[in-house]
């Protein structure tokens, strides 16, 4: 199956681009996502941003689906689905 992630705002940056295509079997969750972005972005992310060691972002970083913020990684994954991350700005 095929997945898209897109990396909005500063995250563009960070992730080195914008839009994503990765192939996964079926049956994956988004905790195979997260490995993915381990695998092929931890050395280009920020430490502030990634917790390598856990495979997880760090602070107010959002991936969401369908309008919907994905949090659960035994959340499954579908075919032709786009996630959006992005950095939550707060303050006034």
């Amino acid at each position: 199956m095929r997945v898209r992630l897109a990396a909005m705002g500063q995250l563009e940056k960070d992730f080195g681009g914008g839009r994503f295509d990765f192939e996964f079997p079926p049956d994956s969750t988004l905790a195979d996502l997260l490995v993915k972005i381990g695998d092929d972005f931890s050395g280009r992310l920020p430490e502030s941003l990634w917790n390598r060691a856990e495979r997880k972002f760090r602070g107010a970083v959002v991936m969401m689906s369908d309008g919907a913020a994905l949090r659960d990684p035994a959340q499954p994954l579908k075919d032709g689905q786009e996630i959006l991350i992005f950095k939550v700005l707060v303050g006034g």
